[in-house]
């Protein structure tokens, strides 16, 4: 299946179920101001829309245990992006823990050498 089928899929038809089993929200919505619509679209489209679709591109490609590390890189980003745009203060515990993370990913992603056929050489 393609993946913008498949992505696309996994938002749409949740959130309709959800919606049928919730109270009516029609009034909710009818109040919402034109920035919360903006926001809300942002939120669906950017970091839930986006990185589905990239992370099933990645599945695809790689196969799913390994494109399953990315998740792990979430805290990371997470924290960057707080120092960045909000100016929070990193602690020398958050930091160790981001590398930690990346030493997790980037140890799980290791392939290591093929090994060497010895009976195929000395043929």
């Amino acid at each position: 299946m393609p993946v913008l089928a498949v992505s696309t899929g996994l938002g749409v038809i949740p959130f309709l179920a959800v919606a049928a089993a919730t109270e009516p929200f029609g009034p909710s919505l009818a109040a919402a101001s034109p920035q919360t619509w903006l926001n809300l679209i942002a939120l669906g489209v950017l970091p839930t829309g986006v990185a589905v679709i990239w992370y099933f591109m990645l599945v695809s490609k790689l196969g799913a245990t390994r494109a399953s590390c990315v998740s792990y890189l979430v805290p990371v980003f997470g924290l960057v992006q707080s120092s960045v745009l909000l100016r929070e203060h990193l602690s020398p515990g958050l930091l160790l823990g981001g590398l930690a993370s990346l030493a997790g990913v980037a140890l799980a992603q290791y392939q290591g050498k093929p090994e060497v056929d010895k009976e195929a050489l000395s043929a």
